[in-house]
Parts: C-alpha cells; sequence; structure tokens
C-alpha cells in the first residue's frame, strides 16, 4: 500500500535531511511548531530568560584582559566571574574600563565614569571618586606573603548596547594592603551613552600575574 510503517523504519534512521523543515538550522535552537510553515516545522531560538557560558579565559602574566564578545542581538546584560585574579605588583586596584569600537579604543579620561564602594575588613571602608578614568572594583589590594590569592568575585554589566550610560555591580573578595581579608560592593557607571561593545581589566599599573576570568551572556526575553 506503499505506506512506511513505524516497525518498517529502523532505529535512530531520521535524521534533519529526512525531516521537512521551513528553515535552516542554527546550533542552539529548539524545533518548533508552526502550523503556517512548510512541513509545520520551524527551528527558533527557546524562549524566556537565561545565563549562557561565552568565554573562559586563563591569564597568565598579561598587562590587561579584554572582554570583546558583546553581541548585542543575543545579550541585554553580562555577568563575569573572577577567580584568583592576582597582581604582579604590591598595592594595586583592580579596574574596568569599556570600548565602543570593538577594543581599538578604550574609554580611559579622567572623568569618563563614576563609582563608589562600601565593604568591611576589621571595619567599615568605603570609597568614591564622582570623575575617573576608570570603574574601581577592589580598593588596594596587597601581594605580600600571607596576602596570595588575588581578587575573587563576580560584576554585572547592565544594558551596554543601550543609549544611555552603562552601569555595573560587582562584588569582590580579596586582602587589602594591610592583610585583611576585605569584601566590597561596588556600583559604577560609564558617564556617555554609546554602545559598549568591549571591556577590560587591569590593575592599572603592572600586569595580571595569573587569574580566571569567566563571562556569561543574560537574555531578558
Amino acid at each position: 500500500d506503499a505506506n512506511v510503517t513505524q516497525g518498517k523504519i529502523a532505529d535512530q534512521a531520521i535524521n534533519e535531511a529526512k525531516m521537512q523543515i521551513s528553515n535552516a538550522p542554527t546550533n542552539g535552537y529548539m524545533l518548533t511548531a508552526q502550523s503556517g510553515n512548510t512541513g509545520g516545522l520551524t527551528w527558533a531560538a527557546a524562549a524566556g530568560g537565561g545565563t549562557e557560558f561565552i568565554s573562559s579565559t586563563d591569564i597568565s602574566n598579561a598587562a590587561t584582559f579584554a572582554f570583546t564578545g558583546f553581541d548585542s542581538s543575543k545579550y541585554d546584560s553580562y555577568f563575569f566571574t573572577f577567580l584568583h585574579v592576582v597582581s604582579a605588583e604590591d598595592i594595586r586596584n583592580f579596574q574596568l574600563v569599556t570600548s565602543t569600537d570593538g577594543g581599538s579604543n578604550y574609554d580611559t579620561g579622567s572623568a569618563d565614569y563614576n563609582w563608589n564602594y562600601y565593604g568591611r575588613s576589621i571595619a567599615s571602608i568605603g570609597g568614591y571618586d564622582l570623575d575617573d578614568s576608570s570603574i574601581r572594583l577592589t580598593s588596594q589590594q596587597g601581594t605580600a606573603a600571607g596576602e596570595e590569592g588575588g581578587v575573587s568575585g563576580h560584576m554585572y554589566i547592565y544594558g551596554p548596547h543601550l543609549a544611555q550610560p552603562t552601569r555595573i555591580i560587582a562584588q569582590t573578595n580579596f586582602y587589602d594592603r594591610n592583610g585583611y581579608r576585605t569584601t566590597i560592593t561596588v556600583g559604577g557607571e560609564r558617564h556617555s551613552s554609546g554602545d559598549v561593545d568591549a571591556c577590560r581589566f587591569t590593575f592599572g599599573i603592572g600586569n595580571i600575574a595569573s587569574g580566571t576570568i569567566t563571562a556569561y551572556g543574560l537574555k531578558n526575553s
């Protein structure tokens, strides 16, 4: 009767080429039902928000670490984790700067950013700067004996592709210059609006001796 019954189909015999789907596949997409499309099946991005891994980099004796994986077509915001990011020199601040040309140039003017932090070591600490050349993610950290471990923590960058100032929130844990374990929460802002498409982490002076920075994209819809 020219009918192919289920029993006549070998196991694992149906592949994508044997299915009638209305569009070409994209890695990570789901097969969805679309009755008005050819074959009634369509590849589509998963609905709803979510976190997507982008990259993880082990740093070794580098002047800076630049992240250029911004993608306005996929992500609304970004999340970074820091694991034992160690300064090669003592009494340095871990810092962030941004770029709007893919990292060819970075915003490092004396009034490009503002930031403030609050935290505790053996006592409450705080600091701020309304006009600075970077966003400070730590207070002055130490690298002397007993202060090993560098900076660990996380940071969010919110809406870098929107036509308004880009804001960040971070929390970092490290030994300060006096050898006390310190945890601070940081809020900062890039003053100018623009499509931020790269960022760079640095200790300002001296190299990043070692550490791992991992980046994730956040999808709101």
